[in-house]
């Protein structure tokens, strides 16, 4: 389904580089949003680097560029026109066109992407380990979000779920699900779910200060009414069990939520790396080192992003395990550890 130039660079039947940019509404819904990430990692699975950001706004599409659109939820709808089809192939200019208006369809899409392939639901995955307690600076570790089934120091398994709020716009979700999935030799699907789950996934990332999750935890709702306008919060949280932990992102509106996810995406890049203006990571080798930051093998090197460096952004050096940090939405904000 997908043109043969969105993937790139093959070598042994594996490609190299992702060639797709995915777009939604600009005011685009959870459901749109959740549907499009999963479409995200679902491409990660398929290559070997990518270039950040993947995720864009409709407002942002241009029919001059090279890469592969792909749209999903009402974005899509001018190009489906009548058809009927669930995916819609087209050319706008000389730009190649998927269309997916409907979200059920783009989330079978990401399961299959046009194939006979499929990859297995959440149901049908080995269930994430219940009680997992992580702080910020373990995030994206096995110790954290990623899972090691078999000891060999290299993350095989998505050990969370991201669940979005009512209120979630923020187009950063696809490129912050995206840079995790990224991270992980395996794939689950759906791995970006709404709040409209029965019940709590097991270490779960809750995104939306709205998000109806957070009341279930106990999380303390002072902590977001003293955000100002443009301001987002990343906190680890435990649950009232006192067994395990949530991550907690959102802001105080739109700005401050991308703030705050823009943010965890280049610390995901590595410990102490992080780009002012967006990180182009083509340079990021999904290697068996992507980002084990207490790795001494010499074979496991991190990946590094060399055009944007800047150690003091990202990661604070007054907090060895920071509990949470506050955003500005501005490009150079710096987090402010609130511990």
């Amino acid at each position: 389904m997908l043109p043969a130039h969105a993937f790139q660079d093959r070598k042994d039947g594996i490609a190299g580089y992702l060639n797709a940019r995915i777009y939604i509404a600009d005011q685009a819904t959870p459901e749109e949003i959740a549907a499009a990430s999963n479409v995200a990692v679902r491409l990660t699975f398929e290559i070997q680097s990518m270039d950040l950001p993947i995720g864009f706004p409709f407002s942002a599409y241009n029919n001059a560029e090279s890469s592969v659109a792909i749209i999903i939820g009402s974005a899509a709808l001018k190009f489906a026109g009548g058809s009927t089809e669930p995916v819609v192939s087209s050319l706008d200019g000389s730009r190649n066109i998927i269309a997916i208006p409907n979200v059920a369809d783009a989330e079978q899409f990401a399961r299959n992407l046009g194939s006979e392939m499929e990859v297995q639901d959440l149901e049908d995955e080995d269930k994430a380990p219940l009680g997992k307690s992580f702080s910020l600076s373990s995030l994206f570790t096995t110790d954290g979000l990623l899972g090691d089934r078999d000891g060999d120091r290299i993350p095989e398994l998505l050990e969370t779920t991201i669940v979005l709020g009512q209120n979630v716009q923020a187009v950063e979700v696809i490129d912050f699900a995206a840079r995790i999935a990224f991270e992980a030799t395996g794939c689950r699907i759906p791995f970006v779910v709404t709040e409209k789950v029965n019940r709590l996934p097991p270490n779960a990332i809750l995104i939306g200060r709205y998000n109806r999750f957070l009341k279930a935890v106990g999380y303390p709702e002072r902590l977001l009414r003293a955000l100002q306008p443009g301001e987002g919060r990343v906190e680890v949280f435990g649950t009232p069990d006192g067994e395990g932990s949530v991550l907690e992102i959102a802001g105080c509106d739109k700005a401050g939520e991308s703030a705050a996810l823009s943010h965890l995406r280049r610390l995901c890049l590595m410990r102490g790396v992080t780009g002012k203006t967006g990180c182009t990571c083509r340079q990021l080798k999904r290697t068996s080192g992507n980002f084990f930051h207490n790795d001494r093998s010499p074979d496991k090197r991190r990946p590094r992003c060399s055009k944007h460096e800047n150690s003091a952004e990202v990661f604070p050096a007054n907090s060895r395990h920071p509990r949470a940090w506050t955003f500005l939405s501005k490009v150079t904000a710096t987090p402010v550890c609130n511990t």
